[in-house]
């Protein structure tokens, strides 16, 4: 059976792979793996740092980066001591440039625990939809793993059919609460999740 600490740096490299990260991350875990010493360059850990954040995602990265240059896993591990009761947690998803994490952090007097953007200049193609659905995916199941009882609050700042194909993509497993702009009074208002009998 994968550890708790298998399953999430698969999930990561997963979801790095979506972005076509994952093939560099997977050869310096190869390496790593095989006794070699890793340094993983700067820009490739600014990339995933750019993509990455939150008050916890943050932490993830980081301790990501240190298990692949010295193979410990310690950090991931107290990662998940330290955050796996939480009673709720905050995904903010940004490919528009709206900056959604700055409304939440006003509202919410804290800074989500998990962002993800990916903003492009021109925005994202529609035929890269997919591959970012998928990657969006990935981290929500990440969070959902970390986080198996938390309440999951999730802000989309992305093109409909983008919030569709994340919706395919993670589908009825994790009771997911989206968290909409309502403009007449410029505050998030909860969607609560579909229920099934």
């Amino acid at each position: 059976m994968m550890s708790m600490v298998g399953l999430l740096i698969g999930l990561l490299v997963d979801s790095y792979e979506a972005l076509k990260l994952g093939v560099r991350l997977r050869k310096y875990i190869r390496r790593m793996k095989e006794g070699k010493h890793v340094d993983v360059p700067r820009e490739v850990e600014e990339d995933i740092s750019r993509i990455y954040g939150g008050a916890i995602g943050s932490q993830v990265v980081s301790a990501f980066i240190k298990y692949i240059e010295t193979g410990d896993e310690k950090p991931i591990e107290s990662i998940i001591e330290s955050y796996s009761n939480l009673d709720e947690v905050a995904i903010t998803v940004d490919v528009t440039d709206r900056r959604p994490e700055v409304r939440f952090q006003a509202e919410y007097h804290r800074r989500p625990e998990y962002t993800y953007r990916l903003v492009r200049e021109g925005g994202l193609k529609p035929e890269e939809f997919p591959m970012v659905a998928k990657s969006i995916g990935k981290l929500i199941q990440l969070t959902a793993n970390i986080h198996p009882e938390a309440k999951k609050m999730l802000i989309l700042s992305t093109p409909v059919a983008l919030a569709f194909q994340v919706g395919q993509t993670i589908g009825t497993r994790y009771r997911i609460h989206l968290l909409h702009l309502h403009t007449p009074k410029g505050k998030y208002v909860e969607i609560s999740p579909i229920s099934h009998p």
